[in-house]
């Protein structure tokens, strides 16, 4: 997502102190409708980023690894609608508050405007991790990463 200061014609010159953001994609089809993934807002926890996996043996990191990356690379070539349609038990979706989460999303200028009751969408990475994004406004392709459960601590899974 870009943003572009907005000038009056008789400003061109200067810039100007407000600024708009778009999203442009220039896809058409089901490209168009393909699902982005963005981890600009990942959180800085490390029990809820990529940097726990670090601090893992190898065998299991790199379990997590496989895990997460296969589960990224098949909702890459999926549309939202795709998605949408799969089976919470198949596949392993589901949708929480953002005010259930025990850690905080990397958003300083609050460009996502998360809201306790905000929507995230939960993704199963194999059968003991959890991907969290949240579908973006702006740009509705999107999916902002904005961490990880390995160990069922990131919400209260019921």
């Amino acid at each position: 997502m870009k943003q572009r200061k907005i000038t009056a014609p008789h400003q061109q010159n200067k810039i100007s102190k407000e600024k708009v953001q778009y999203c442009r994609l220039r896809q058409s089809g089901k490209q168009s409708q393909q699902i982005l993934l963005s981890f600009r807002y990942l959180t800085r926890n490390k029990k809820h980023n990529l940097n726990k996996i670090n601090k893992l043996k190898a065998n299991e990191g790199n379990k997590i690894y496989r895990s997460i990356f296969k589960r990224i690379d098949e909702m890459s070539h999926m549309t939202w609608q795709e998605l949408t349609n799969e089976s919470r038990k198949a596949r392993g979706k589901e949708l929480i508050e953002y005010g259930e989460l025990k850690f905080k999303v990397e958003d300083p200028e609050d460009v996502l405007k998360l809201t306790a009751d905000a929507k995230l969408h939960v993704f199963r990475c194999g059968n003991d991790y959890r991907l969290i994004g949240y579908k973006g406004k702006a740009c509705t392709n999107v999916l902002y990463v904005i961490g990880f459960d390995f160990d069922f601590s990131a919400y209260n899974h019921g």
